[in-house]
């Protein structure tokens, strides 16, 4: 059983301290095509000048995301145009070894400059 927790990472490093997180605008776009096809998709664009340029927290948050069956937490409410960032919201662990066996990841308002 892999450990998904985010214990490893070394807190004290500078990298961890310069983190911006993974920030990303949602877009809601709607059209319609040549044949009639009406189009409605949401996205979460990535917006690299306001993210982390690399550190192991992400690292490891877009690992986990690329991998698995990635089902994210939406927030309530969300606006076309807003701003979010992508997180671990909650960790589980194993009750007996207290090992992470699972991890919910979301998105969360972004609050950053």
């Amino acid at each position: 059983m892999q450990d998904l927790s985010l214990d490893h990472v070394d807190n004290n490093r500078p990298e961890v301290d310069r983190c911006k997180g993974l920030v990303y605008r949602y877009v809601q776009e709607r059209y319609i095509n040549a044949k009639g096809d009406l189009f409605l998709t949401d996205r979460f664009r990535f917006l690299k000048s306001k993210s982390c340029t690399g550190c192991q927290v992400c690292d490891w948050l877009l690992e986990y995301v690329r991998e698995l069956d990635f089902d994210p937490i939406l927030p309530k409410g969300l606006r076309h145009g807003s701003v979010y960032e992508l997180k671990c919201i909650a960790e589980y662990r194993d009750w007996e070894t207290g090992i992470v066996d699972d991890v919910d990841v979301g998105f969360v308002l972004y609050e950053g400059g």
